[in-house]
């Protein structure tokens, strides 16, 4: 049939360098801490774990589409070829190189079967061409791949530097010290434009800058101003900091958020399979960004996800954000639905300023944001976001960038106390 084994004369043209090993974090499945570097010539073999260090990293989306095409026309699949007596055959194997066989070149499968490339038909002399344009773009792909693991690395080194920088100065301010008023009291305070009376109220707490025997001296609206040693007392606050994470695990592979939905199985009329949703519990990740009973998963991080494995695959791209399309067999159309990676920044859209009570005052709210879509607005006030309370604009950014896109906001919204939730 036109197949043989014999080996003899083979060419090396794919062993005759190895992979190397290099210390970069990848994230990809089954290349951990370690990843395997190009040679100028792999093997299949070596090729593929390339292609899929690539793809699953998704760093560039036309090096995953190379990937992804790569993995594909390698893959254990038939090959159609003329045997001896010229009638059409067909083989189903894994390819694995071109060798040259008693002087005809011939392509040879994971199997060691081979056959004359004078023979294959046309769609897989197309086939073999355009694996060969691919073995010079993934391998430059994957180089491309390193240096852009290292510089990620390099950015969450240095990310880790600041925060461990910013930390300290928090430490700093919260360490420094602070008095609170026992009793309502009103005082006199002296600005640039004359002097007038300022009313503070029990439990409020300024920062303690000076002090005499029978006084204390507060910061009053940005103003030092005396106030007598009964009517306020000094309060030492407990510092409880987060360690900050000193590895480059920032690199590392995410995992996606859990959806908290039913996933069954759907047949588009051409035969294709999706994944759909059957049930979505109440208050989860679906509920939360409106995902509805019916819709079906057409593609998830731009993969059609067939099988729930697809799914899980499909999840692991993007840092562990999820992108939907998602669509409604009953409307007839589809829509994206964008879920952003845990702990990711993500701006609530607001600008303001303290007031004398310590008090987060909204100056400006961005159209469009999710501040905006609260129903948050100018002289509204942000207590706590996310448990935490809000004392400096630098406070709101810090929560922002670890919020994933989450927000839990108490706020006195029109002057009435609120619990604000998005999404």
């Amino acid at each position: 049939m036109g197949f043989g084994l014999l080996l003899r004369n083979r060419l090396p043209l794919s062993i005759a360098t190895a992979i190397t090993l290099t210390s970069l974090v990848v994230m990809t499945k089954g290349v951990s801490a370690q990843q395997v570097a190009p040679a100028a010539e792999a093997t299949t073999a070596q090729l593929r774990e390339l292609a899929d260090a690539v793809r699953r990293n998704n760093f560039d989306a036309a090096a995953t589409t190379r990937a992804d095409r790569l993995l594909e026309l390698t893959a254990r699949r038939i090959w159609n070829y003329h045997g001896d007596d010229g009638k059409l055959r067909a083989y189903e194997g894994a390819y694995d190189s071109e060798v040259v066989r008693s002087g005809t070149p011939c392509l040879m499968f994971a199997s060691r079967q081979y056959v004359p490339l004078s023979r294959l038909d046309a769609q897989g002399t197309a086939d073999l061409a355009e694996i060969g344009k691919l073995r010079t773009e993934v391998r430059q792909d994957f180089l491309n791949l390193q240096a852009e693991l290292a510089r990620r690395q390099a950015e969450a080194i240095e990310a880790q530097r600041q925060a461990e920088l910013a930390r300290q100065q928090e430490l700093a301010k919260l360490q420094r010290r602070r008095a609170q008023i026992l009793a309502e009291t009103t005082l006199e305070v002296v600005e640039p434009t004359g002097t007038r009376m300022v009313t503070l109220s029990k439990g409020e707490v300024f920062d303690l800058v000076g002090e005499t025997p029978t006084q204390l001296m507060l910061l009053v609206g940005g103003r030092p101003t005396s106030v007598a040693r009964e009517l306020c007392v000094e309060v030492k606050p407990t510092v409880v900091l987060k360690p900050i994470d000193v590895t480059p695990a920032a690199v590392a592979e995410i995992a996606a958020p859990k959806l908290d939905c039913r996933i069954g199985s759907y047949v588009f009329p051409d035969g294709r399979t999706a994944l759909q949703i059957e049930a979505v519990a109440l208050g989860g990740l679906a509920d939360r960004y409106q995902l509805q009973v019916g819709e079906v998963l057409e593609r998830v991080n731009d993969l059609p996800v067939a099988t729930l494995d697809d799914y899980r695959i499909a999840s692991t791209r993007a840092g562990g954000g999820l992108k939907f399309v998602l669509f409604n067999p009953d409307l007839g159309r589809s829509r994206v639905v964008i879920i952003p990676p845990p702990n990711a920044a993500v701006p609530l859209g607001v600008f303001g300023h303290v007031d004398i009570r310590q008090e987060f005052v909204i100056n400006d709210v961005l159209d469009g944001s999710v501040a905006a879509e609260l129903g948050l607005k100018r002289n509204d006030k942000i207590l706590r976001v996310n448990g935490l309370p809000i004392g400096s604009e630098e406070q709101l950014r810090q929560i922002e960038a670890t919020s994933g896109g989450n927000f839990r906001i108490r706020a006195i919204v029109d002057g009435t106390p609120k619990t604000l939730v998005f999404p």
